[in-house]
C-alpha cells in the first residue's frame, strides 16, 4: 500500500477510529514519493477482521476493512490536500467508485475466509458518533458498508462519476525502432548457462595477447629484406606465431560475443521493473529475472536492443527517482551491444570498450551470470588506467589474474624475445568456457504508456549527427559516447635474438 498527500500516521490514526488492534508496517519509500507498507495485526491480539485460512488465522485484515479504510481515510473532509492510496496496485481516490472497492475486497480476500458475513462488516466512523468495533446493527452486506461510507464524513458527499465504469487505461503508443542490421551466429545453448566467466583475468589476457601481438609485428618489421634461412628454429617460431594468432582470435570472438549476450540480456532483466507499467515489450509482466531471461532469448536481439534503448532512455523512467532501477545507464548497456555488429571484424574493439560498463548500482557485471564482477574493483579500475599509459607486462608491484593458455603463450614469447621478462604478478585462473546464447526470431511489440509528468509520446527520430559519424544506421545513442580503439602499449623490447 502506498500514501501519497498524507502521512502513514494520519492513515492508522483513522484506521485505529474502525479498529484499534490494527497497525501500520513500513517497507519505507523513497523522499517525496509518498509512504509505503501494509496494515496488519500483531500475532497476540484478537480481532474479529483477521483473515483465516484452512482453519489457521492469518495476521493480516480481511478485504471488508480495508476498503473501508480506504474508503473513510480519502473520502474524509478534514485532509487539507488531494489524498490518494494505491493499494492492490489500483489508485484510489475520493472519487472512486463502488465497484473499484468491491474489486478490492475480493482481491484481498480471494484463497482467504473472513468473518464479516457473520459479525458484521467495518462500520465508518462519524463525525458525532464514538468509534466502535462492532455496531449493535451492523450493516447486512458489504454494498450497505459501501453505500454509507459518505454519510460516515464530516463534509458533503463527493459527486461521483455520472457513470460507474471501469477506470479507463492510460494512453498508450507505440514505440519505433529500426532494428539493428548485422549478422549473428546460431549460438550454442538455449537457456542461460550456469558458467560464468571473470571479466577481470579476460580483459587482462586480451590485453597480454595484444603486446604480444604487437612484439611479433614489431619483430617481423626488422627482419623485413633480411635473408631467411629455413632452420629447424625459424620453423618452430612461425608455428608459434601461427597457434598464438589462431588463439587469440578465437579467443576474443568468444569474448566479445559472450558480452553482446549480457549486453541484451541484463537490461531485459532491469526492464522487468517497470515492463506492464510504463510500457510493455509484448510478452507480459515477467516475473524472477530468470524468467526475464527465458522470455528474452525468444527475440530477435537486434530488434530488442534499439527497443530496450528507448524503454530506458525515453520513457522516463528510473535512474534519477532514487529508486536504483532503469534510467539512461542501462540504456547504455543495450546500445553497447549495437557495437558487436559495427565492429565484428575488430572483437578487442568491443571488448574494450564494454569492460568498464556500470549501470546505477555500479560496474554492469553484477548480475551473476555469464560474466562476473572483478573481486577487486578498485585494481580493475588501475588496470584499466595502466593499460591506456604503457605495458601491463611491466607493471611493478601488481598482481594481476591470467588465464592459463595466454599465460603459456607468454612465456613462450618471452623465450622468442618478442616481450620483455614480465615485471607484474601474474596469477593463473582457469579458462571457463562460457556457451554463447541461441536467440529466437520473434520481434517485441512494444507501447509506451505515458503517465505524468510525461504528457506526450516521444518518438526516437535519428539525428543527423549520429549517421554523419557512422552510428549504428537510423539510430541515435544518447548518453553513449563513440568507441575507442584499445590504446597501444608502451613496451621496450629487447634485440630479437638471432635465428
Amino acid at each position: 500500500m502506498k500514501i501519497i498527500g498524507a502521512t502513514a500516521a494520519d492513515l492508522i490514526s483513522y484506521a485505529k477510529l474502525i479498529d484499534p488492534a490494527v497497525q501500520w508496517k513500513s517497507t519505507g519509500a523513497p523522499a517525496g514519493s509518498g509512504e509505503e507498507g501494509f496494515l496488519s495485526y500483531p500475532a497476540k491480539v484478537f480481532s474479529q477482521y483477521k483473515l483465516t485460512k484452512d482453519g489457521a488465522t492469518i495476521h493480516k485484515p480481511c478485504g471488508h476493512l480495508v476498503a473501508a479504510i480506504v474508503s473513510g481515510f480519502t473520502k474524509a473532509a478534514h485532509h487539507k490536500s488531494a489524498v490518494s492510496i494505491w493499494a492492490a496496485k489500483v489508485k484510489f481516490t475520493k472519487y472512486s467508485v463502488t465497484s473499484q472497492y468491491k474489486h478490492l475486497a475480493e482481491k484481498i480476500n480471494h484463497g482467504y475466509t473472513c468473518s464479516c458475513a457473520t459479525t458484521g462488516f467495518p462500520t465508518l466512523p462519524g463525525s458525532t458518533v464514538p468509534p466502535k468495533v462492532v455496531t449493535t446493527s451492523p450493516p447486512t452486506s458489504f454494498q450497505s458498508l459501501i453505500d454509507n461510507m459518505a454519510k460516515a464524513s464530516s463534509g458533503p458527499k463527493p459527486t461521483p462519476p455520472s457513470v460507474e465504469a471501469k477506470p479507463e487505461p492510460p494512453p498508450a503508443w507505440p514505440i519505433e525502432w529500426e532494428p539493428v542490421t548485422g549478422t549473428l551466429d546460431e549460438g550454442e545453448s538455449d537457456t542461460v548457462p550456469s558458467t560464468r566467466r571473470g571479466i577481470f583475468e579476460s580483459a587482462v589476457s586480451i590485453y597480454v595477447m595484444e603486446e604480444i601481438d604487437i612484439g611479433i609485428t614489431l619483430w617481423e618489421r626488422a627482419q623485413r629484406g633480411k635473408i631467411q634461412r629455413q632452420t629447424l628454429d625459424a620453423a618452430k617460431r612461425d608455428l608459434f606465431v601461427k597457434r598464438f594468432r589462431a588463439y587469440r582470435k578465437a579467443y576474443a570472438a568468444r569474448l566479445a560475443r559472450n558480452l553482446f549476450d549480457f549486453c541484451v540480456m541484463a537490461p531485459y532483466g532491469e526492464a522487468r521493473y517497470r515492463d506492464g507499467k510504463s510500457f510493455t515489450l509484448g510478452h507480459g509482466k515477467p516475473g524472477a529475472r530468470s524468467q526475464a531471461y527465458a522470455k528474452a532469448m525468444t527475440f530477435d536481439p537486434r530488434h530488442l536492443i534499439p527497443i530496450l534503448e528507448r524503454v530506458f532512455c525515453y520513457v522516463n523512467w528510473g535512474g534519477s527517482d532514487n529508486t536504483g532501477i532503469g534510467g539512461p545507464r542501462w540504456g547504455n548497456i543495450a546500445m553497447t551491444a549495437a557495437y558487436y555488429f559495427k565492429y565484428a571484424e575488430h572483437p578487442v574493439t568491443f571488448v574494450d570498450y564494454c569492460v568498464d560498463l556500470v549501470h546505477n548500482g555500479g560496474m554492469a557485471f553484477n548480475k551473476h551470470y555469464l560474466i562476473d564482477n572483478p573481486d577487486d574493483e578498485s585494481l580493475f579500475m588501475k588496470m584499466l588506467d595502466r593499460k591506456r599509459e604503457g605495458s601491463l607486462l611491466q607493471w611493478k608491484g601488481k598482481t594481476l589474474p591470467i588465464v592459463e593458455p595466454v599465460l603459456q603463450y607468454l612465456i613462450e614469447a618471452v623465450s622468442w624475445g618478442y616481450v620483455a621478462p614480465t615485471q607484474v604478478d601474474l596469477k593463473l585462473v582457469a579458462d571457463t568456457k562460457v556457451p554463447t546464447l541461441k536467440w529466437g526470431t520473434k520481434k517485441p511489440t512494444g507501447l509506451a504508456y505515458m503517465q505524468p509528468p510525461l504528457a506526450k509520446p516521444i518518438y526516437w527520430k535519428a539525428s543527423k549527427l549520429a549517421k554523419e559519424k557512422g552510428l549504428v544506421p537510423e539510430q541515435t545513442m544518447p548518453h553513449v559516447k563513440a568507441p575507442k580503439a584499445p590504446a597501444a602499449a608502451t613496451v621496450h623490447y629487447p634485440e630479437p635474438r638471432k635465428g
